[in-house]
């Protein structure tokens, strides 16, 4: 196998039969680089080959944050679509992009039924 780097002529042999199978990751003495041998990419430091995987192919990425999404209550910003959480509160929500909206239902906050009774004191209707 080459090294993955462009430019460098060192060349080694993997070894199938290593004890523990081939290892994963790779320092290229010509070069000094440090390559994941699985993905062939600069090593993935605090990442696996399959969560690396998963982030460098869009497809997979957003099937595994569909899947988050899934299994929690995200809902998207009305307004514009960021991905928000509720962990402990009332109903009323404001988005990074400034716009105020109900968590249950995405109506406009004060005119839906879920948040038309705030009076901002800590009353809420559930």
């Amino acid at each position: 196998m080459w090294c993955p780097t462009a430019d460098c002529i060192y060349v080694f042999v993997l070894d199938q039969n290593l004890p523990g199978g081939i290892p994963e990751d790779f320092n290229c003495p010509e070069c000094t680089k440090h390559y994941c041998i699985r993905c062939k990419v600069i090593y993935h430091e605090n990442q696996t080959c399959e969560e690396y995987q998963i982030g460098a192919d869009p497809d997979k990425n957003e099937a595994a944050f569909e899947e988050l999404v899934k299994g929690k209550e995200f809902k998207q910003c009305p307004h514009c679509t960021a991905w928000v959480e509720k962990s402990e509160g009332c109903m009323h929500m404001t988005c990074r992009c400034g716009k105020e909206f109900c968590y249950r239902c995405g109506g406009v906050y004060l005119e839906c039924e879920h948040t038309r009774h705030d009076n901002r004191v800590g009353f809420m209707v559930r």
